[in-house]
């Protein structure tokens, strides 16, 4: 399974991103992130913008395994709880993009 986190926007509009497989993370780093994608419910495409939050950090979440791809794209403001440990847990591996 591989999973693509991308974060932007907010008042700074720093860009973070970053790209797990499991085939190349430990074992439990993978049984963590297999959970949280598991537990998150993502399925399919889903997509939660808020009109009203110009500066919120968005975040779009790619998760590709062998027989299906879904995505989300997210700003803070509706971010759903199962989905947050997800959210939170890629922050920690994202890194600023390269400008291009």
């Amino acid at each position: 399974m591989k999973v693509r986190f991308l974060q932007s926007g907010g008042f700074v509009g720093v860009v973070k991103e970053c790209e797990l497989d499991t085939d190349e993370l430990g074992p439990e780093q993978t049984r963590e992130l297999e959970r949280l994608v598991s537990e998150s419910g993502i399925a399919g495409s889903q997509e939660c913008l808020s009109k009203k939050g110009r500066d919120l950090q968005q975040y779009e979440i790619v998760i590709e395994s062998a027989s299906r791809r879904d995505s989300a794209l997210y700003d803070d403001s509706c971010v759903p709880p199962l989905v947050r440990p997800l959210v939170s847990f890629l922050k920690k591996h994202a890194k600023p993009a390269p400008v291009s």
